[in-house]
Formats: structure tokens, C-alpha cells, sequence
């Protein structure tokens, strides 16, 4: 390698000194969301991983940037209305693990679909595509 993984840090360091000492230097806690989404683990630090680095899905329906969006807004939320980050981070949690699940198997059935034989497959996109595909992305148009 040239060396750029260990001067990247140190370019950072020195285009946001104050940046760097905050993450340095503050008390950290971490919420990883793809383990809080699936199980009961707290993390540590002050980290929340949202988006495809919290779960992450099978690309079909196009909706890793929409979901780390989605993310953000729904942790925004949470933390504005929670009186502790635990609470917070609870609340995030549990707003989104059923859509976060939802895009995640959807994604699996389009993958699926895809592997079907073409001449069937086809046909029933030729025949009925517009109305399984307003039926298929229709639940992303809810807010989060």
C-alpha cells in the first residue's frame, strides 16, 4: 500500500483539529443499530450506525440511501423527544425495526424473482409489472 489509510487520519486531523479532539476527547457510547435491531446488545461509545452500515439488504429495491435517511430523521426525533439517549435510542429502535425488516425481505423477494425462469417472469411483468411494482414500493411512501 502507498500509506494512505495512515494519512488519512492524520489529514483529517489537521483539516478539522477541533473535530478530531472532540472524537478524541468526549465520553463516548455506541448504539449499533444493526445489532439493537436484531437483539439486545447497548454498544458503547457515541456512535449510531444507521443506513446500509446498520442493515444492510440486498440492493433490489434501491433503498440503502433512503433508509439511512429515513435513519437519521427517526434518530433526530427520537433524541429530541426522549429524556435520556437510552430512552432515545429505544424508541429508534423499535420505530424502526419493522420497516427496516419490511425493505430487507422485500428486497429478498425481488432478488427471487429475478431468478425465476424469464419466460414466466416475463409475461407476468409484461402483463401485470406496473401494478406489482405500486404494490411493492407503496409502503415506503408512509413517513418512516
Amino acid at each position: 500500500m502507498n500509506g494512505l489509510p495512515h494519512a488519512a487520519p492524520k489529514a483529517t486531523e489537521a483539516a478539522a483539529p477541533e473535530a478530531a479532539e472532540a472524537a478524541t476527547a468526549a465520553p463516548r457510547r455506541i448504539a449499533h443499530a444493526n445489532t439493537r435491531l436484531h437483539g439486545d446488545a447497548r454498544g458503547r461509545d457515541r456512535v449510531v450506525l444507521i443506513g446500509d452500515a446498520a442493515h444492510a439488504s440486498s440492493p433490489m429495491m434501491g433503498q440503502g440511501g433512503g433508509m439511512a435517511v429515513e435513519d437519521a430523521y427517526v434518530l433526530a426525533d427520537c433524541l429530541r423527544s426522549a429524556h435520556t439517549v437510552e430512552a432515545a435510542l429505544d424508541r429508534y429502535v423499535t420505530r424502526r425495526k419493522p420497516r427496516v425488516r419490511w425493505v430487507q425481505q422485500e428486497s429478498l423477494a425481488v432478488s427471487q424473482i429475478i431468478g425465476l425462469p424469464s419466460e414466466p417472469r416475463d409475461a407476468a411483468l409484461r402483463t401485470r409489472g406496473k401494478e406489482m411494482f405500486r404494490h411493492r414500493f407503496q409502503p415506503l411512501i408512509a413517513s418512516p
